[in-house]
């Protein structure tokens, strides 16, 4: 058997002119994850990233962590792209509701729930079909990429691979396993924890889900302050 892993990034910089950052949490957060594996003396084949600034950040921490040095080099540890695992284009989704369905726009100066509540409104819309697209894709069209990328890094002999993602592509192919219907589709996405890892088992085959969301790395009581989901 053989393990799929998908690894969501640390957490990122909301609330500032480029969300596409790893914030500081988030750098300890890919580092501590990375940690973790060392000391369980996990092993992986190769990783499988998006092209994403926090993608590669996350993957670039973790393994400092993984490997206790500062000097990683990708190559070296059989890191690729894949531009398929790379997440919808969230503001423009946002602006959408915020011009086209102005009564729906939630503002009340709390940043995280006001986030949390238009995200959530978008994302339906534009699985409905309300919002057509997110300047790239449509909902279907986004979902056929993530499944052409996960076939993609599968692709070929390994026995654990890493995929290092978002919440909306990692949500969309466990939701592709287990069979969910779009509505829990989007509120998995919306849950992932940054630097959770969800883990699907394969005999080639036949494809098994058997953790979803595990921050277990996170789990001790110094750390648990890091648990973030934004």
């Amino acid at each position: 058997m053989a393990e799929i892993i998908l690894l969501r990034h640390g957490q990122a910089s909301l609330g500032s002119a480029n969300y596409d950052q790893l914030s500081e949490l988030g750098y300890q957060q890919a580092r501590r994850l990375g940690e973790h594996w060392r000391a369980l003396d996990k092993r992986f084949d190769r990783i499988v990233m998006g092209t994403m600034a926090r993608h590669e950040q996350t993957t670039h921490s973790f393994l400092q962590g993984f490997t206790g040095s500062e000097d990683v080099d990708l190559a070296a540890h059989s890191v690729s792209l894949a531009a398929g695992l790379n997440e919808y284009n969230h503001t423009y989704l946002l602006e959408q509701l915020r011009t086209q369905f102005p009564k729906q726009w939630i503002d009340t100066g709390h940043l995280q729930r006001d986030y949390y509540n238009n995200i959530r409104r978008s994302l339906t819309y534009w699985a409905e079909g309300l919002i057509p697209s997110d300047s790239q894709d449509t909902w279907q069209s986004f979902g056929e990429r993530i499944q052409t990328a996960l076939a993609g890094s599968i692709d070929g002999s390994f026995k654990r691979v890493i995929l290092v993602s978002s919440g909306g592509p990692i949500s969309q192919m466990l939701a592709y396993f287990l069979g969910l219907p779009r509505e829990q589709s989007i509120d998995l996405s919306l849950r992932l924890k940054n630097t959770s890892t969800s883990t699907v088992v394969t005999n080639r085959v036949d494809f098994t889900v058997d953790t979803i969301n595990d921050a277990s790395h996170l789990q001790r009581a110094e750390y648990q302050h890091m648990i973030t989901m934004a």
